[in-house]
C-alpha cells in the first residue's frame, strides 16, 4: 500500500528534525493521486494563525498551529487528495494522531478526499468522514 510508503518517508522526515523540547512532534502530509508529497506540516507549540484560531474557535486551548492546517497552507497546489498524520513521542514510539474537530473541519473543507492517521499501534487508519 503506498500510503505505508509514506508513512515511511514521513517518518524519516520526523526522526532527522526530531525537537526534543516537544512533548511530541506531529506531522501531516498531504499527497496527490499519484502518491507525489505536495507539502509537509508539522504543529507547533507557539505559532498560531487565523486560519488555525477559525477552526478552533470553539476550543481556544487549540488555538496553536496543527499539523494538518500547517500542511494545507504550504500546499501550493490544489491537486491534493490524501492526508497522512504521524505523531511521534520523546521515545520515538509512533502513536495517535487523529484530527481534532476543529482540523477535520478544515480537511472537509478543503475537500480533501482520504485521510489516513497512525493509532497507538503505529498501524495507519482511514478517517471516516
Amino acid at each position: 500500500m503506498k500510503e505505508y510508503a509514506i508513512l515511511n518517508k514521513l517518518i524519516l522526515k520526523m526522526k532527522q528534525e526530531y525537537d526534543m523540547s516537544k512533548c511530541y512532534n506531529l506531522y501531516a502530509c498531504i499527497v496527490d493521486k499519484k502518491g507525489n508529497i505536495l507539502s509537509i506540516g508539522q504543529n507547533s507549540y507557539i505559532k498560531t494563525h487565523p486560519v488555525q484560531y477559525r477552526y478552533n474557535l470553539h476550543n481556544p486551548e487549540k488555538i496553536f498551529l496543527h499539523a494538518e492546517i500547517d500542511a494545507l497552507l504550504k500546499c501550493k497546489s490544489d491537486n491534493y487528495h490524501t492526508m497522512i498524520i504521524c505523531r511521534m513521542t520523546k521515545s520515538g514510539t509512533i502513536t495517535m494522531a487523529k484530527p481534532c474537530t476543529g482540523c477535520m473541519k478544515a480537511l472537509k473543507d478543503y475537500n480533501i478526499k482520504k485521510v489516513y492517521y497512525t493509532d497507538n499501534q503505529g498501524n495507519l487508519v482511514l478517517l471516516n468522514f
